[in-house]
């Protein structure tokens, strides 16, 4: 056995004719709850490193009271993190899937 997994196999993303077992485990992770960010100190630049594999689909960003915060999510050119900006400094969680 090579350790590969036939792509298609299953429902879900193709990763081309053949996903190794490390892509499948980041798969299988990111279906489990991706990425949960805690930014403790007040910032309006959050750079996350999230180390996905992937670029997340969604993020939910809350302020510590725990409302929604809208900021301007910036994908990065690799698949391990995220930058938001925001227009005032805070603190709260990023939530990546």
């Amino acid at each position: 056995m090579s350790g590969k997994v036939p792509a298609g196999s299953q429902e879900g993303p193709v990763l081309g004719a053949y996903a190794t077992i490390a892509q499948v485990n980041r798969m299988l992770e990111a279906a489990r709850g991706g990425y949960t960010h805690r930014q403790d100190v007040p910032s309006a630049l959050w750079v996350i490193n999230h180390n996905l594999g992937y670029a997340p689909a969604a993020v939910l960003v809350v302020d510590s009271a725990g409302n929604e915060v809208i900021g301007d999510v910036k994908l990065t050119n690799d698949t391990t993190s995220v930058e938001i900006s925001f227009a005032d400094p805070f603190s709260g969680r990023a939530y990546l899937r």
